[in-house]
């Protein structure tokens, strides 16, 4: 038997929203080889979250980021030099701060892909 797929959350088990671990599964009886962590693949942050959306439709989750893995996006990058903009950062405050991004770690951000074009998103938090 297949295990779910999720449009909004594509891949759970990269991002801990999962684990893989054989277990009967609690509803269908069956004999399954991921195990989730939550009723909805999500993710938790230190602030309250927000899940991403563009083209009018929610993005999909690829997962907590540092700066290497938003690095490659550009358009995740520019939004959040904007988000810092708005809180009146200056380019280097804002620079500094993306270059200490941590998947693991704080500060963090977090990538989304649009669904409909494939832009990148990203938004950020801290502890």
């Amino acid at each position: 038997m297949t295990e779910p797929v999720f449009r909004y959350h594509p891949d759970p088990l990269a991002t801990g929203s999962a684990v893989r671990v054989q277990h009967e599964c609690s509803v269908c009886g069956q004999l399954r080889q991921v195990r989730f962590t939550r009723r909805t693949p999500g993710f938790t942050g230190w602030q309250q979250e927000s899940w991403l959306y563009h083209c009018g439709d929610g993005a999909a989750f690829l997962g907590p980021a540092g700066y290497r893995d938003v690095e490659p996006h550009p358009d995740a990058l520019n939004m959040l030099r904007a988000s810092h903009r708005q809180l009146g950062w200056s380019s280097e405050e804002t620079d500094e701060f993306l270059h200490r991004l941590d998947r693991n770690g704080e500060p963090t951000a977090y990538l989304f892909q649009c669904l409909h074009c494939g832009t990148h998103l990203a938004s950020w938090d801290i502890g």
